[in-house]
């Protein structure tokens, strides 16, 4: 005998039924099931036999629509220290969601709901609109990390060591990329569910899932904002650097420019040819070191007073 874990609506909540066998499920409700059980039941639940999900085949939020369901997919963005991916299929027909969840991930958040969210009149569209929002219920906080962690690299620009701010500069332009993708789908996602093609929600409740979109392009864009920002400190940075081997370059070349005088002295009088009246003059020794000394300084001089040093 399959039990499946199932809500139904209460007058301004969910209601935990427990588990129910299939023949007592009322005519509006929310299941939660794992993948065999979903194909076992999905006659019952009253979709067709030709569906199939299967998690190794969700790789991006989507929302498809057909005849009279919803088939959507949903990713969430993982931390991090999380290797693998935090998935679920959901199917929508009048009055029924149906959870595909792999790894109790929906099932979490609806406990969090029933004992939390309570509505002026509870019904399919408030909880879809709150089970959006829970997606997202924490997102602020963690763009408002990330906004510190940007922060903090800028702060502390040219104290890091062994190129450990483009390390973490590229960990966090990763995770904004993979928000602002989520955003951007779960946008698409609300907007279908908006248009209400298959006509599985009342007119005079599709607000919710605009409320909806609003609030993941005001995500979308802190995110963006985040970017450029991101951007700039990395510009910043990268400016930096190129000044310190500007700096370095100039210091070799005025070195090398001070004491290329010397040098030629040194090569010119290396050469030992018999006819140099130095090299049988008792002070040519002296003479040589006297004349590098004044050459090297006087190019110094002249460096310094235009600036080069």
């Amino acid at each position: 005998m399959i039990i499946i874990e199932l809500y139904t609506y209460g007058k301004t909540s969910l209601v935990y039924q427990g588990t129910a066998i299939p023949k007592q499920w009322p005519d509006s409700f929310i299941a939660v099931m794992s993948q065999n059980e979903f194909h076992t039941l999905q006659q019952f639940c009253g979709f067709a036999d030709h569906i199939m999900i299967d998690p190794a085949q969700i790789h991006y939020n989507k929302l498809e629509t057909h005849f009279d369901y919803y088939l959507g997919t949903i990713i969430l963005p993982k931390e991090e220290f999380i290797q693998e991916d935090e998935k679920f299929s959901f199917l929508i027909k009048p009055g029924r969601i149906i959870f595909i969840d792999h790894k109790q991930i929906v099932s979490t958040i609806i406990q969090k709901m029933t004992l939390e969210n309570y509505w002026h009149e509870a019904c399919m569209e408030r909880f879809l609109y709150s089970f959006l929002d829970e997606l997202t219920g924490d997102d602020i906080e963690v763009l408002e990390s990330i906004k510190n962690r940007v922060a903090r690299l800028e702060e502390n620009m040219g104290k890091e060591r062994n190129g450990q701010f483009n390390r973490d500069m590229i960990s966090i332009r990763k995770r904004l990329l993979v928000l602002q993708n989520f955003y951007s789908l779960m946008i698409e996602i609300s907007h279908e569910l908006w248009e209400n093609e298959n006509q599985c929600f009342q007119e005079n409740r599709l607000y919710l899932f605009k409320l909806f979109a609003e609030r993941a392009e005001r995500l979308r864009g802190d995110v963006q904002f985040i970017r450029d920002y991101s951007r700039e400190v990395r510009e910043m940075y990268q400016s930096t650097l190129d000044l310190k081997q500007n700096n370095i370059i100039t210091v070799l070349t005025v070195v090398t420019a001070v004491f290329t005088p010397p040098i030629l002295i040194a090569g010119w009088y290396g050469m030992n040819f018999t006819s140099m009246p130095e090299i049988t003059w008792k002070f040519g020794y002296v003479y040589v070191i006297i004349l590098s000394i004044v050459v090297t300084y006087l190019f110094y001089r002249e460096l310094k007073r235009r600036n080069f040093l």
